[in-house]
């Protein structure tokens, strides 16, 4: 009779746990999208890059809207291509981020610098939302070199086009 009862109780256990724990999992990674900028972001810069000219997968980096920043360790996708930046996260981390487009002129500002003297880093800040988006390793590196390439060819285009 014990037996049977203990059984009662594990198994409603085994079967809700997984999904509590799903449940918790998209609740928090959610969250994060809201207090980084995430969704802010995809409410004006939804998408994906039609043409891409370079890509690296699991890229980290960091979104900063205000007090709270929010770090995306080894699970960016970042993408530079004609149209702009291209941002998305891997499955797992998906909850609430929908992939990004930024423009390459919507950015108001940006540069790059090397992380404590060491990891490059390219960072940007979008026009509306302002939202501040540091991109560091390998993948900051690509964005800063698309960044220049992009600037310079700004420059020599006529004016009023």
């Amino acid at each position: 009779m014990q037996d049977r009862s203990a059984l009662w109780i594990i198994l409603p256990l085994l079967v809700l746990f997984p999904i509590a724990f799903a449940a918790i999992w998209v609740a928090v990674t959610a969250l994060i999208s809201v207090t980084g900028g995430w969704r802010a972001l995809a409410r004006r810069y939804a998408g994906t890059p039609s043409t891409v000219w370079d890509r690296v997968g699991g890229g980290s980096g960091m979104f900063s809207r205000g007090f709270l920043p929010t770090n995306y360790n080894g699970v960016l996708n970042v993408t530079a291509g004609p149209e702009g930046v291209g941002l998305s996260l891997w499955g797992l981390f998906r909850a609430g981020s929908e992939p990004l487009l930024i423009p390459w002129d919507e950015i108001s500002s940006a540069g790059s610098d090397h992380f404590l003297g060491l990891i490059p880093r390219f960072w940007f800040v979008t026009l509306e939302p302002r939202v501040t988006i540091s991109i560091i390793g390998r993948a900051g590196r690509m964005l800063a070199r698309h960044w220049d390439e992009v600037q310079d060819r700004a420059a020599l285009a006529p004016a009023g086009r």
